[in-house]
């Protein structure tokens, strides 16, 4: 990302108002990746939301990508009877994701670190993700957001339970993952990275 599309980026995202609640409170959690579930685990969010805990609350889950799963993981929200609550929104910006949804969710099965969940942190959005990988290395569980102990339905419904309870401070919690990671990511890491390769062969050279 050049500097100058950089910091339109920032200040695009500086400015993100905190979406209003949808119909009776709703709440809008939002799924970012590719649709591929061996890896990024959207079945185990359809099978959590599915759940007896998730049944009369007010919640709606859009799914963001592409991917040659997708029509099965329709399947799976028809058949487990919540394709009226789960949206496939194929792709958007990083703004207008976040200017209507709440919380990012990352199921993941495996992964590194996803650059989604840097997003959705820099746009003071709450994280619920699964600790694996790298997730931990920025997730500060039950400060700037919940992981769910494994890659199972089950954890994954209980950290969204953790952090339902607590639904009236996601804003504060979205701040608290918006100050946490510009702590850790540098404003223009492309430059930085650029910076350190440069010095490195400089070094080189003149050994």
């Amino acid at each position: 990302m050049g500097r100058a599309i950089f910091t339109r980026f920032q200040a695009a995202i500086d400015t993100l108002a905190w979406p209003t609640l949808g119909a009776a409170g709703e709440v809008r959690f939002a799924c970012v990746g590719r649709l591929y579930p061996p890896a990024k685990g959207q079945d185990l969010l359809i099978e959590a939301l599915a759940g007896p805990a998730w049944k009369d609350q007010p919640w709606r889950l859009y799914v963001y990508g592409a991917g040659e799963m997708r029509q099965g993981l329709e399947w799976l929200a028809g058949k487990l009877g919540i394709s009226d609550r789960v949206v496939f929104a194929g792709f958007a910006s990083v703004e207008d994701i976040w200017a209507a949804n709440h919380v990012l969710v990352m199921p993941s099965r495996f992964e590194g670190l996803p650059l989604a969940m840097v997003e959705a942190m820099l746009c003071a959005r709450p994280v619920v993700a699964t600790d694996v990988a790298g997730h931990r290395e920025i997730i500060e569980d039950g400060v700037a957001g919940f992981l769910a102990d494994a890659p199972t339905a089950a954890s994954i419904s209980a950290a969204l339970e953790r952090f339902w309870e607590r639904r009236g401070e996601a804003e504060a919690i979205g701040k608290a993952g918006a100050q946490r990671i510009r702590q850790l990511v540098p404003p223009d890491p492309i430059r930085l990275f650029a910076e350190q390769l440069l010095a490195i062969a400089e070094a080189a050279a003149n050994d």
